[in-house]
């Protein structure tokens, strides 16, 4: 793979996951106040805590096309 993908795949996907890290921080911040951890285990599967990367990428490579177009 050339450079420049390897460049832009590490500047788009290192923004999602810490879009998707903190947003997971708030999540479970939330359901302990609540005393109520068993729905947020329920619900982070997998399957979500992927849906939430790629939801976060899309929006980091909007925000990307935007600053730079």
């Amino acid at each position: 793979m050339n450079q420049k993908w390897k460049t832009l795949i590490v500047s788009v996907l290192t923004p999602s996951s810490i879009i998707s890290g903190i947003a997971l921080i708030v999540l479970w911040g939330y359901f302990s106040r609540l005393d109520r951890l068993d729905i947020f285990f329920d619900v982070m599967n997998i399957k979500s805590i992927l849906v939430l990367v790629c939801c976060a990428t899309i929006l980091s490579l909007i925000m990307i096309i935007f600053i730079f177009l």
